[in-house]
């Protein structure tokens, strides 16, 4: 099961989340000019930026063995000012955060034509921590996935 495809439908996803307040508003996401993909060592130039990677991935194993994983992702979001990088953040957990409708509760589903997710769960969300060397501030969202490839 591939961490790379799991990471590509959760950009994939992120990158959905258009409009006022948006993943895509927020960082300046374009087509051109790429702002929400797997995580990298930021470049001021290219900020703010909202990075994804898998932290750790474990198969689910029961009575019989499954092809369920579950993975630790990392969310991270780069700015140069504190405020952005917390807006990214801030709007990462509002998405992973389940709705309640009555007895059923919904979850943010990264599914594609090759990963079915099962379940998404915010874990966390960091203090905003500011790189001297880099001069780059960023938050760290992490949320954990049941998913099938």
């Amino acid at each position: 099961m591939s961490k790379k495809l799991l990471v590509k439908y959760i950009t994939e996803k992120f990158r959905t989340d258009t409009g006022a307040g948006s993943l895509v508003a927020i960082t300046g996401h374009l087509i051109t000019d790429i702002r929400i993909a797997r995580d990298k060592q930021p470049v001021k130039e290219k900020l703010p930026y909202l990075g994804v990677m898998v932290f750790q991935s474990i198969p689910l194993i029961g009575s019989d063995v499954t092809h369920a994983q579950k993975s630790r992702i990392y969310a991270k979001g780069y700015a140069v000012s504190e405020l952005v990088a917390v807006d990214i953040a801030d709007r990462v957990e509002v998405l992973l955060k389940p709705e309640k409708s009555g007895a059923v509760t919904s979850y943010y589903d990264f599914s594609g034509t090759d990963v079915s997710i099962r379940d998404t769960r915010w874990k966390s969300t960091s203090l905003p921590d500011y790189d001297d060397k880099l001069s780059v501030w960023h938050v760290l969202v992490e949320f954990d996935i049941t998913w099938i490839a």
